[in-house]
């Protein structure tokens, strides 16, 4: 009897064990660093969030337009479980540091697209974050499946529109990614001084 039950208690465990190493979201973001209107200080400008659950639920919040003048949209749709597997693999196996270094390394190169920001998170509580680009992804094999699940996110062309109160719940999602993604910045990727404003002129080309 004693032996059934350890028995039980072992296979108990290792199932509480495997899914609190599933992920639980996988988090993207597409941001720019730009200057506040009175130019005063730099702002996050978010033109792509996108949230996805481990059943490859996907709620994006898309901007197409500049911040002064665009409205985003919002849409969902499923995403195929076995990139979120690969994902999933991947960051277990792999050290962050190795994956967020690379920006470091290239960040003097000639780019106008957006940072894209990745956080993956496990049912564990832990979490796989790192920074990179969409040229990056592009040359890098390691950032393969990365790339791949950033085209399927991004790239979706029968997205459905979901309603006002899941549109309230991205936002707030998205904003305190936002809040996250500015503080890590700032620990990690030092920003330059602002000009004095009698040094910003503007020239007609």
């Amino acid at each position: 009897m004693k032996q059934l039950f350890s028995t039980l208690l072992v296979i108990i465990c290792s199932s509480c064990t495997i899914k609190n190493d599933e992920v639980e979201s996988i988090e993207i973001m597409a941001y720019y660093y730009n200057l506040n209107i009175d130019q005063s200080k730099l702002m996050l400008d978010c033109l792509f969030y996108s949230r996805t659950n481990n059943d490859g639920f996907t709620e994006v919040l898309s901007q197409k337009l500049p911040s002064s003048s665009r409205k985003d949209f919002g849409y969902e749709y499923s995403i195929n479980k076995q990139l979120i597997n690969e994902i999933e693999i991947q960051t277990k196996t792999s050290n962050e540091k190795s994956f967020d270094a690379k920006l470091n390394k290239t960040i003097t190169k000639l780019y106008c697209g957006p940072t894209i920001r990745y956080r993956i998170k496990y049912k564990s509580g832990k979490s796989f974050l790192f920074v990179t680009n969409e040229n990056i992804m592009e040359k890098d094999k390691k950032f393969q499946v990365f790339e791949a699940f950033y085209k399927t996110v991004t790239q979706n062309t029968k997205p459905k529109m979901f309603n006002s109160v899941r549109r309230e719940y991205i936002k707030s999602k998205q904003a305190e990614f936002e809040k996250f993604t500015i503080r890590r910045d700032s620990l990690h990727h030092s920003f330059p001084p602002l000009p004095k404003k009698s040094e910003i002129k503007f020239i007609k080309l």
